[in-house]
């Protein structure tokens, strides 16, 4: 069985640990209260599934995208123009936006390569091949897509005259 002054010593030395200790704690407990803990709980709790979404490259598009987007942010910011951007977002329907902007961003290299291929091009596009082009389902979205944009913003400008 230990001596009283044993149990004594060691008694000092857990209460020079908790002294220790003490700034650690109240770190710790700064955190907590402004939810940082609970933050990184949620991402620990989730790390598996971030790390999977993370590791597809269609993230990485859209990082790649999102980075080529901040320096036009910044831009406005300074102009004082991010409240009227973050007021035109608020009306947009993001579960109808990713997916477009996801499958713009998956195209957009066929895009270039389609376009440094035509600026090479040296004779010039025929009537009939200009025809079989209009004519592609492809075009023909292109075009819907346009008219639909197109009415859209005249609409909203006239309520935005009035």
């Amino acid at each position: 069985m230990a001596t009283l002054d044993e149990v004594y010593e060691k008694l000092n030395k857990i209460e020079n640990k908790l002294d220790a200790l003490e700034p650690t704690l109240n770190t710790i407990e700064k955190l907590q209260e402004s939810g940082i803990i609970g933050m990184l709980d949620g991402f620990a709790e989730e790390f598996d599934n971030i790390f999977n979404y993370a590791t597809k490259m269609e993230i990485f598009d859209m990082i790649t995208m999102a980075i080529r987007v901040l320096e036009p942010l910044t831009k406005m910011m300074k102009k004082g123009d991010i409240e009227k951007l973050l007021s035109l977002l608020d009306k947009v329907e993001i579960d109808k936006l990713v997916p477009l902007l996801e499958a713009v961003a998956s195209c957009a290299p066929k895009a270039e390569e389609v376009m440094s291929v035509s600026s090479r091009r040296k004779k010039k596009v025929g009537l009939m091949e200009l025809m079989n082009t209009v004519r592609s389902p492809e075009m023909g979205a292109l075009l819907s897509m346009a008219k639909e944009l197109s009415g859209c913003m005249m609409e909203n400008s006239k309520k935005a005259q009035k």
